[in-house]
């Protein structure tokens, strides 16, 4: 069975992010090396007013020189419309094949968010098996010293991995992540919690709004 795999960006690179740009070589080789991907999405959209016209999704491809780090038959694909986790994989979806594993790299605060909605939008499974096996994986401990998490959710017909990598956020970041997490899980059963939120980040960053067509779309079921 084929592996895809899929980075969460947050933000355009502006290069001198070395923490971003280590999180993103990170992921990338663990994806190619460690997890053996047959593709690798990157995903994000425009999310810079003074850029406008530059996906984070690109500005990941542009910064790494990807082909010194990942074997030549790794494909490499953008999914560059997204401005939320929300959209990442509902758009990250059309480029999936019907029958595979799926791996996600993300900030470690995320997993378990990412875990959650992958696990409905991506690999198909009801929300109480998702919340089951979310519970089964925050409950494991990972070595002492690791700042390395991992979520495993296996199904018949695929494997869902989620890991990630910790970027020592402040509190305050942290708190915020917390109440943004909680409203995006919220948004698979209540879409205009997503649309509300996503439009007023197309505001503060002067990105034109999704059609009616695109909202329609974003229903996961």
């Amino acid at each position: 069975m084929h592996t895809t795999g899929l980075i969460l960006w947050y933000g355009v690179y502006s290069g001198n992010d070395i923490p971003y740009h280590q999180y993103v070589l990170w992921a990338v080789e663990t994806l190619a090396w460690t997890y053996h991907v047959d593709r690798i999405i990157f995903c994000g959209g425009c999310t810079d007013a003074l850029r406008p016209h530059l996906s984070e999704a690109q500005s990941m491809l542009d910064m790494l020189g990807v082909r010194e780090t990942v074997p030549a038959d790794v494909e490499i694909l953008l999914e560059d419309r997204s401005i939320t986790t929300y959209e990442n994989l509902i758009f990250a979806r059309e480029f999936l094949q019907e029958s595979c594993n799926i791996v996600i790299a993300c900030d470690r605060i995320r997993v378990p968010k990412v875990f959650l909605l992958a696990g409905e939008i991506l690999a198909w499974v009801d929300r109480r098996t998702a919340l089951g096996s979310l519970y089964e994986n925050a409950m494991k401990q990972p070595p002492k010293g690791e700042n390395i998490m991992e979520y495993i959710l296996a199904t018949d017909d695929r494997t869902l991995c989620v890991f990630g990598r910790d970027f020592a956020r402040p509190v305050d970041e942290v708190e915020r992540q917390i109440a943004a997490s909680l409203l995006e899980c919220a948004s698979i059963d209540h879409p205009d919690l997503h649309e509300r939120a996503a439009t007023d980040r197309r505001k503060k960053w002067n990105l034109a709004p999704l059609d009616n067509d695109t909202w329609l779309s974003i229903d996961p079921k």
